[in-house]
Formats: C-alpha cells, sequence, structure tokens
C-alpha cells in the first residue's frame, strides 16, 4: 500500500518537500540553539508580556509536530490511494500546508529572537 504513494510523482514531490523540511530544523536549530535566550515568546494567543513566554526547549517540540503530520499523510494517503486518488492528493496538499506554516512559524520566531 505505501509502496503505491510512492510511486506516485505528486505524492512523492508532497512528501519530499516535507522530508527536506524535517532535516532543516536541527540544522538551524544547531545552529541558532546557542543564540536563542531561555525564554522565547511562543504563546501568540496569551496577551502580551509574561504570559507568552515559553521555554526555548520547547521550541524543539514543535518538529516533531510536523513529523506526526507527516507520518499521518503517509498513513491516510496509502490507505485512501487506490480508491480515492484525489483524496490521497488533498491529504498530501493539506499535510503540504500545514507543515510549511509550521516551518514558517519556527522559523520566524528563531531569526526573531536571536
Amino acid at each position: 500500500m505505501i509502496k503505491n504513494i510512492f510511486r506516485d510523482k505528486i505524492l512523492r514531490s508532497l512528501i519530499l518537500i516535507q522530508l527536506i523540511q524535517l532535516v532543516i530544523y536541527p540544522v538551524i536549530l544547531v545552529i541558532k540553539y546557542p543564540f536563542i535566550p531561555s525564554q522565547i515568546p511562543l504563546f501568540y494567543s496569551r496577551p502580551r508580556g509574561v504570559d507568552q513566554l515559553g521555554d526555548s526547549r520547547s521550541l524543539l517540540i514543535i518538529p516533531l509536530f510536523s513529523l506526526l503530520i507527516l507520518i499521518i499523510h503517509i498513513f491516510l494517503s496509502s490507505k485512501y490511494y487506490r480508491t480515492e486518488k484525489l483524496a490521497s492528493y488533498f491529504i498530501g496538499i493539506i499535510s503540504l500546508t500545514s507543515n510549511t506554516l509550521i516551518f514558517i512559524t519556527v522559523l520566524r520566531i528563531i531569526f526573531l529572537i536571536s
């Protein structure tokens, strides 16, 4: 089942882009982590001030959500690929969009505070 989605050019491209993003996370974190303060603004839904601040180690958890989204994408796409190819494409696009937004958010946080 999973082999089918890796044979599909579109789904393979969507997965590859997300894997590249997941590889870039640790590279940037290793380079920038010494310059990141111990408290960083992570919780933008809270009022300005101390409530917005979180531990800088919390920044390491965010890429795990991207990995989880990718795993769910691969699972759901492989499940629906045979019967609903279009649904697999939509799942892939939604996954890529979510991971790209998370990626941009993490990059903005890292480069704004370091």
